[in-house]
């Protein structure tokens, strides 16, 4: 028995094609054309241009124009070099990830390793949401937080500091006692307020103020108090002393007078008692009260300044709150 058979067939257009049937399989030389082509029962391969694998397919590339991957469970692709999973060819565009990233459908999340999403026209280098509702970008100088519809917010729940470093090295934080600067961490050393405003001040022994001229204004910054302001005297009550009682923060009550708070002070319309050549404001330790008192040119005797009818009185005062 022949080992193989060769068939010659002469075609006017390709030549001579071969068909060799051996016991180990069949050889065409030429092109081949079938309805449908059948190996076993695992690969069929259609007329229309489709193919089927029940097993596993093997190739080292996969080339077409607009394909698409449907009807597939899963995918798995080994990670190049770079650790790139998808380099679209041409472009760095990439599809990065590790054993940490998942895609449920709904959430793309990182477990381990970094999330990274470049849009080199805009600038924008991550958004969430619409355009513009929260945007971190880079401008190749700075690095900004952006939000066109509401506030941006740095939230921590677990009672830790929120620190910021330039060159390493750490120039503020937020922690549960306030605003510290450097490496300090005292809590006494914390800026913890902030606060600006205006009030109407009460005056003591019955004296009125003209209501156009009858509020001063204040600044706090963590315990220390800035008031100042020009206040128009209605009615003296008779030359009665001047006292303010409601001020907006009491003076802190430290040891040794240390809280005392000592002020500047104007006059219009307003005369000094004789033999008295200075006017001031001072305040004592644990205390929301002003007196304006004068003294001697020596410091030795002091007296509180007498209200008149219609006159002017400015205060301008610094002291250590509570």
């Amino acid at each position: 028995m022949a080992s193989e058979i060769r068939v010659n067939k002469l075609n006017s257009q390709t030549g001579v094609g071969t068909i060799t049937l051996s016991p180990t399989g069949v050889d065409i030389s030429g092109i081949t054309t079938a309805a449908t082509l059948k190996v076993g029962t695992g690969a069929t391969v259609s007329s229309d241009g489709d193919a089927f694998f029940t097993g596993v397919c093997t190739a080292t590339s996969f080339v077409g124009s607009g394909a698409n991957l449907t009807g597939i469970s899963g995918v798995s692709v080994a990670n190049q070099s770079d650790n790139r999973l998808i380099t679209a060819t041409g472009t760095t565009d990439a599809l990065n990830g590790e054993s940490g990233a998942t895609y449920d459908g709904t959430d793309f999340t990182v477990s381990s390793g970094r999330l990274k999403l470049t849009d080199e026209s805009s600038g924008d280098q991550i958004r969430i949401g619409a355009a513009g509702d929260f945007t971190i970008e880079h401008d190749g100088s700075n690095t900004y937080l952006k939000n066109t519809t509401g506030n941006v917010a740095i939230q921590n729940d677990n009672n830790v500091e929120i620190t910021a470093k330039t060159g390493g090295t750490k120039r503020f934080r937020f922690d549960s006692d306030g605003l510290k600067f450097g490496s300090d961490t005292a809590a006494a050393n914390a800026l913890d307020d902030y606060e600006e405003g205006t009030f109407n001040p009460t005056m003591a022994n019955s004296i009125t103020l003209h209501s156009g001229s009858d509020t001063l204004s204040y600044v706090k910054v963590g315990h220390l108090v800035h008031v100042t302001g020009v206040l128009r005297i209605n009615s003296g009550n008779s030359s009665s002393d001047i006292s303010i009682t409601n001020m907006p923060f009491a003076t802190v009550n430290s040891a040794e007078s240390s809280g005392n708070a000592i002020g500047a002070v104007s006059l219009y319309d307003l005369n000094m008692n004789s033999g008295y050549s200075q006017v001031l404001c001072v305040m004592n330790p644990n205390s929301t009260q002003l007196n304006v008192v004068l003294q001697t040119q020596s410091g030795s005797q002091q007296l509180g300044l007498d209200a008149s009818d219609n006159g002017y009185f400015g205060v301008s005062i610094c002291y250590r709150s509570a």
